[in-house]
Formats: C-alpha cells, sequence, structure tokens
C-alpha cells in the first residue's frame, strides 16, 4: 500500500476557495464604487443635466431631482460670465427653483449673454443664505459655494473657482 503523504487540501477545494475569494474581492470593490458614487452627491441632493444646441450655441440646464433652492443663491459660471438662476430666468432672487422638466438656457439673448461653445466649462455653485453679504457689491465674494453640477473639465486656466470677466 502507498503512503499518503501530508497534502493541505485538495485540488478541488483549492479551486474553490480561489472563486469564493474572486467572488469576495469583486463584490467588495463594487460596493465600494457605489458608495464613493452616492458620497460625492452633494448635501442637497441636486442633480442637474445639461444639453448642448450646437447651431445655436446654447446650453440647456436641466434641475432633475433635489432639494428646493433660493435662485438667487444658485450661480452659473462660465468663461464668458457668471450670473444667479434668478438673472437667467428674469426671477425674484428669493424665488425658488425645483426640479422639473423644463430647462433654463444659456444664450446671447439672457442675462448670461453670451453663447456657449461645445468646449466651454460650466460649473453651477449653490451659496447657503448665511455666507451671502448683502451689503457688498458682490455679495458672494467672501463665500464658499458648493459645486453643484459642472459641465466639461476646466482647462488649466479654469482649473479652480472661476473669476467673473471684468465688466
Amino acid at each position: 500500500m502507498r503512503q499518503i503523504g501530508p497534502r493541505g487540501i485538495s485540488e478541488g477545494t483549492g479551486v474553490a476557495v480561489l472563486v469564493v475569494l474572486t467572488v469576495v474581492a469583486t463584490a467588495s470593490v463594487g460596493m465600494t464604487v457605489t458608495l464613493l458614487d452616492d458620497e460625492e452627491s452633494n448635501e442637497y441632493g441636486a442633480d442637474f443635466s445639461f444639453d448642448h444646441a450646437e447651431e445655436l450655441k446654447h446650453l440647456l440646464i436641466f434641475y432633475d431631482e433635489g432639494d428646493s433652492l433660493r435662485a438667487g443663491n444658485l450661480v452659473v459660471s462660465g468663461p464668458q460670465n457668471e450670473v444667479t438662476w434668478a438673472q437667467i430666468e428674469g426671477v425674484a432672487p428669493n424665488a425658488t427653483v425645483e426640479p422639473n422638466n423644463l430647462p433654463t438656457r444659456l444664450t446671447p439673448g439672457n442675462a448670461y449673454g453670451a453663447k456657449v461653445n461645445e468646449e466651454d466649462f460650466i460649473e453651477i455653485r449653490y451659496y447657503p443664505e448665511r455666507q451671502r453679504n448683502e451689503d457688498s457689491e458682490d455679495p458672494f465674494a467672501e463665500a464658499d459655494g458648493i459645486v453643484l453640477a459642472t459641465w466639461n473639465e476646466p482647462t488649466e486656466e479654469e482649473d479652480g473657482p472661476i473669476q467673473a470677466p471684468e465688466s
């Protein structure tokens, strides 16, 4: 009779252990990505989408979901201008913006006052009520805005907060 030497585990058991480890590793990576994706959401739950009209050089901005936001505290910045949602829509600064299927437009014909090119970087920021300085010429100058959405990636010159052009 042949003597059996010391073996740790059979080949079948080894394969099963490797399969289980692979499944656990894949599941943990998937959960991490899912949880990190949720953490990137802002505290207002605001979700915006964009649609660029190439022929007209207009940008449509849809507020898809989130909390009600004050239109005068919601700032849209681009390379040509920086305006509040209230200015674009022609509403009072204390009006509320709520998710709906009607877009606001960045066009030469409204407060934004310029065409939007395909490669322009647009940023939407919200300034909570207590951070504004209403007595200042620029009420947002010293406030820290919360970035709610961006369209395109900033170029090296635009990386960081966008500065409003000189008038």
